[in-house]
């Protein structure tokens, strides 16, 4: 399989089933992210009635979905053993950027 297989299967859709989801986020996030967060977490619980739990500790359960929010560099400080993956997932280099 080359680079471009591989590439390709990444892009896939496919469901998630966030139900049992939990956001995560550095423990230095400003009071703005802060607000942010919430409210990502009630506008999805009143479009979903799912109320996501929020950690800032990084879940041990691997099989837990994470919703993971914060400045790259944050969480790289915050969940050092995730900085290579978070590295391999491409980001557009804007305020309102984000990685899937």
């Amino acid at each position: 399989m080359n680079a471009k297989d591989t590439a390709e299967i990444r892009l896939q859709p496919r469901l998630v089933d966030l139900t049992s989801a939990v956001v995560v986020i550095p423990a230095d996030l400003s009071h703005r992210e802060q607000t942010a967060v919430r409210m990502l977490i009630e506008e999805s619980e009143k479009r979903s009635q799912i109320r996501w739990q929020l950690s800032r500790d990084w879940p041990a359960d691997d099989k837990l979905p994470r919703i993971v929010v914060g400045q790259s560099a944050r969480l790289e400080r915050s969940f050092p053993a995730t900085a290579d993956t978070l590295k391999t997932v491409p980001a557009p280099n804007r305020p309102e950027g984000f990685r899937i």
